[in-house]
């Protein structure tokens, strides 16, 4: 997975290998500023929660992939397992793209905003994602921090079968998790401030203070 951060107007002072993050459940000091942290990655176990408390320590909102592709994806019937119909990315995409105009155009000037995707490197789908989060930033006068969160297979398997994620309309097939690992890398913005971070052994602790210490090194 790959965590971007979207950071701070560049007007406001500063103060402050495939895989998924782990929970972060440790407060950290907040860092102010404006941030769109992204998380992108093959797949993600309770990721939404794991962003969500990244988010309250750099007081952002979570704009979860799930949370904009099931209103779509309740709509067939995803079952966690059977294949999508290709036909259902063009029209998630048009709910990301509502969102994203929104935030660019209605969202407060100073708020922070954390997203998550599920980012696969070479897929065009995915670069235009990332390519609309870097676009409303910019209009946005805000920084973007990519954070490309990684483990190796045996965490990704046990993760994606994680009891929390069918609710929730995700991918619980553990075989595609191996052909992914396998075959296919993380989405790499190739941006600067990127941080790649295998989390397979590290606790949520450990995690979160290794991305909060990475977005302090980055200055103003």
């Amino acid at each position: 997975m790959l965590t971007s951060m979207i950071g701070e107007r560049s007007d406001v002072p500063y103060s402050g290998t495939e895989g998924e993050p782990h929970p972060i459940l440790t407060a950290v000091d907040r860092i102010d500023g404006q941030y769109f942290p992204l998380s992108v990655g093959l797949c993600r176990h309770r990721q939404a929660d794991d962003c969500t408390s990244i988010a309250r320590s750099v007081g952002a909102k979570v704009v979860d992939n799930h949370w904009i592709n099931n209103p779509i994806f309740g709509l067939i019937d995803a079952d966690g397992v059977s294949p999508l119909p290709d036909a259902v990315w063009s029209q998630t995409a048009k709910v990301r793209e509502a969102v994203l105009e929104t935030i660019a155009t209605l969202a407060k000037p100073r708020a922070n905003f954390v997203f998550t995707h599920d980012g696969i490197e070479g897929e065009r789908y995915d670069e235009d994602v990332l390519r609309g989060i870097q676009s409303t930033a910019a209009r946005r006068g805000a920084r973007l921090i990519p954070v490309r969160l990684v483990c190796n297979e045996d965490e990704l398997v046990r993760r994606i079968q994680s009891a929390d994620r069918a609710p929730m309309l995700k991918c619980t097939d553990p075989a595609d998790a191996i052909h992914k690992s396998r075959h296919h890398a993380v989405l790499d913005p190739r941006l600067p401030g990127t941080l790649t971070l295998d989390v397979t052994r590290l606790t949520p602790e450990q995690s979160v203070e290794a991305i909060i210490a990475h977005i302090k090194s980055l200055g103003s």
